[in-house]
C-alpha cells in the first residue's frame, strides 16, 4: 500500500505553489544469484525525472511526474494523482550499492543491485 506524504509549500518571489503530493511507490523485489532486482512502478515519470542515490546501506529513489497538457484542453474532472514518488530501501550487507544499474521503460523502473563478490556462491574444488 502506498503511503501519502505532503511536502512543504514552495514560494518564490511572492508566488506560492500548492503542496505537492509525494507517495511511496509500489515495488517488487526478487533475489537472483547475482544480486537483487527491483521493479518500481512510476507512472507518468520520464528518465530525466528520476534520481537514484545510495548513502551507506540506504538506496533512495526520487521521481517527479512531468505531465503536460495542450493549451487547448480543459479539465472536466480532476482526479487525484501523485506529483512525486520517494522510496527508501535498506540494503542487506551482502549487496554492493556501487554496482547498481537502472533503466526506466513504460513507467517501470528496473533496478539491479549486485552482491558483493564475497557473498556470491562459488564452487569449491575437492583435492
Amino acid at each position: 500500500m502506498n503511503e501519502q506524504m505532503t511536502s512543504n509549500t514552495e514560494c518564490n518571489g511572492g508566488t506560492c505553489q500548492a503542496d505537492l503530493v509525494t507517495i511511496r511507490p509500489t515495488y517488487r523485489s526478487s533475489e537472483t544469484g547475482e544480486g537483487v532486482d527491483l521493479q518500481i512502478l512510476l507512472p507518468g515519470v520520464k528518465n530525466d525525472g528520476v534520481e537514484l542515490s545510495a548513502e551507506g546501506n540506504i538506496l533512495r529513489i526520487q521521481a517527479k511526474r512531468s505531465d503536460s497538457v495542450p493549451e487547448a484542453w480543459s479539465v472536466r474532472q480532476a482526479t487525484p494523482r501523485p506529483d512525486a514518488y520517494e522510496l527508501r530501501i535498506r540494503l542487506h550487507a551482502s549487496l554492493d550499492a556501487t554496482k547498481t544499474s537502472a533503466k526506466l521503460a513504460d513507467g517501470i523502473l528496473q533496478v539491479e543491485i549486485s552482491k558483493r563478490e564475497e557473498a556470491k556462491p562459488r564452487r569449491i574444488k575437492l583435492s
